[in-house]
């Protein structure tokens, strides 16, 4: 026989609310109900249930962003970040910074490093290597007392490698660029050039539909980068690219766009 937190669930499912949540989204005060079967065997189901409000959650927050309507898109954003969302809480690290409200962003920004979020990683790894180059003392002495780490280039590559290891598309991509020209500051060799090691990285940030990354395979084929020059590889890495929208540090909100 049924236990009562399926029939529970079952019958939320049917309800007139549930069904409409496509058209409206829902708010925190809603599914406090579902969140009481977090104890529950039925765990499963209620993870389920509990992810597409999140991803509903995160899809108006992006979609308000997209319009330049902040407010909006905090609004959507904060209720998936106080469920744990680590995407939310990037998310809502980049719209606060539009706003201007820094210490707000920081603190969303730590949250999802701190779960590990390998967008997060990413974007820590390439601040920091940007800390590096434009040498900004004041800045870095700020950076390194907050997150309680040294800014240098292995430290850029520590960050870059926790995201790659998620196969985040971008890490992949900036670690193949780093084997294909080489990693060199201040006279130290940090990666020495290797196509094939390029290529592999190309490759597996390709396989997430990366636009330059594609067209960086289009070129290795053309020229015979790390690869036999191959025109029907070229024009297929070349054809993919042009299909994809145009990449940005944020384009991982995309997944919650057209679902």
């Amino acid at each position: 026989m049924p236990s009562k937190s399926i029939k529970s669930i079952k019958s939320i499912k049917k309800s007139r609310k549930y069904k409409n949540l496509n058209s409206k989204c829902i708010k925190p005060h809603d599914i406090e109900l579902l969140m009481n079967f977090k104890l529950s065997p039925q765990i499963e189901e209620f993870k389920n249930l509990r992810q597409y409000h999140i991803n509903l959650w995160n899809k108006y927050g992006i979609e308000a962003y997209n319009k330049e309507e902040y407010l909006e898109a905090i609004k959507y954003l904060t209720y998936s970040s106080d469920y744990g969302d680590s995407d939310a809480q990037v998310m809502l690290c980049i719209v606060y910074s539009k706003i201007n409200d820094i210490n707000t962003s920081h603190k969303y920004f730590k949250l999802s490093l701190e779960q590990n979020n390998s967008t997060a990683q990413y974007l820590m790894s390439i601040s920091i290597k940007d800390l590096v180059i434009k040498n900004d003392i004041s800045l870095i002495e700020i950076v390194e007392k907050s997150y309680k780490i040294k800014v240098n280039i292995d430290m850029a590559l520590y960050y870059l490698k926790l995201s790659a290891k998620q196969y985040n598309p971008h890490a992949l991509f900036e670690f193949g660029r780093l084997y294909l020209y080489g990693c060199n500051y201040k006279n130290k060799t940090y990666i020495k050039k290797d196509s094939i090691m390029a290529m592999k990285f190309f490759q597996s940030s390709a396989n997430r539909y990366h636009k330059n990354a594609l067209m960086i395979l289009g070129h290795m084929y053309k020229n015979g980068w790390g690869v036999d020059v191959n025109e029907s590889e070229m024009n297929k890495y070349f054809e993919l690219s042009n299909k994809q929208p145009k990449p940005c540090r944020t384009d991982f909100m995309n997944k919650y766009i057209n679902k």
